[in-house]
């Protein structure tokens, strides 16, 4: 493949930020994902967490939004390429979806961790 000039960088950002209405448009999840982002930085606000706390709790939901839009990428790349259902696609995509499963249980532990002792306080 013969590669023209370097992309603008104003048309990357385009890309990518079309990538990310695009998950959101299409992934059920990436709803549930902001709404829980929103209510975890309302509660940052609400329990005046210390910058280590603020930090943890974005970087959390980051790396929740992230592991969810990689999984999307390869659910489409998964579909294109298999025209029927394997096993090795299942596997493929049970794969990414687990991987957005351990990000949110871990930053529903960051939460925990940063939250309860608020809570209880």
């Amino acid at each position: 493949m013969v590669k023209g000039p370097p992309r603008p960088f104003k048309d990357s950002i385009r890309c990518a930020w079309r990538g990310i209405v695009y998950a959101f448009r299409t992934q059920r999840n990436m709803g549930i994902h902001l709404a829980v982002a929103i209510f975890a930085l309302a509660a940052c606000l609400w329990f005046s967490v210390n910058v280590q706390e603020w930090l943890l709790v974005l970087l959390a939901i980051t790396l929740v939004f992230v592991t969810e839009i990689l999984n999307t990428a390869v659910e489409v790349v998964v579909d294109v390429l298999e025209r029927e259902r394997r096993p090795t696609a299942m596997i493929i995509k049970d794969l990414a979806a687990g991987s957005v499963l351990i990000s949110a249980t871990v930053a529903a532990l960051i939460g925990a961790v940063v939250f309860l002792p608020k809570i209880f306080r």
